[in-house]
Order: C-alpha cells, then sequence, then structure tokens
C-alpha cells in the first residue's frame, strides 16, 4: 500500500471521528471546560471523550479508546498555535495512538 492510500485511509477514519466529535458536542459548550495551561484552549469532557476547541473550532479529540485524532488540517487549515496546542494537549491527556487528518 502507498504512502498515499495509507494517508486516505487515516484520513477517512479522522473525518469519521469528527463526525462522532460534532455530535457529541452538538449541547457541550454549556458544560464546564477547563483551560488547556494557559493557552485560550479549552478541553470539554463528554461521556469519555476529550475535546480540545480553539477559536471556538474542535481540533482534537482523544476518544475512550486513547485514540487522538487531530482535525486542526482539516476543520481549519494549519496554524502553529493550534499546533501547539494539540501538542500540549497530547502531553497532558493520556493517549496510546494518534491520527492526523493531512491534505493528499
Amino acid at each position: 500500500m502507498t504512502k498515499k492510500e495509507l494517508q486516505r485511509q487515516e484520513n477517512a477514519l479522522v473525518c469519521e471521528a469528527l463526525d462522532k466529535a460534532e455530535a457529541l458536542m452538538t449541547n457541550a459548550f454549556s458544560l464546564n471546560f477547563k483551560r488547556l495551561r494557559n493557552c485560550n484552549a479549552v478541553v470539554y469532557s463528554v461521556g469519555g471523550y476529550e475535546f480540545l476547541r480553539s477559536y471556538n473550532t474542535i481540533i482534537a479529540m482523544i476518544d475512550p479508546n486513547g485514540i487522538l485524532y487531530d482535525f486542526l488540517r482539516y476543520v481549519y487549515g494549519y496554524t502553529a498555535t493550534s499546533a501547539k496546542q494539540i501538542s500540549k494537549f497530547a502531553d497532558d491527556y493520556y493517549h496510546t495512538e494518534r491520527f492526523t487528518w493531512r491534505d493528499v
């Protein structure tokens, strides 16, 4: 399998996770949140999932199985600030595997 085919499969997993995240977060913005370190980003915990929201956009999620999904490049494009926030999120919250959406 080529590198592009593998990335397309990973992108499909990330898009599925984003759909799930959006469904779970529909009413979650009224819930309590925790600021990510000293960033403007916030972390929501909903039903065993951890969501990272930056500038009113969900940019990453960790599911109950410990898989981190990085949506940044899909939902917003790339910004260094948001990439740093995802790195901090990954450092602060336990995950076993990581999937990142990338353009192919």
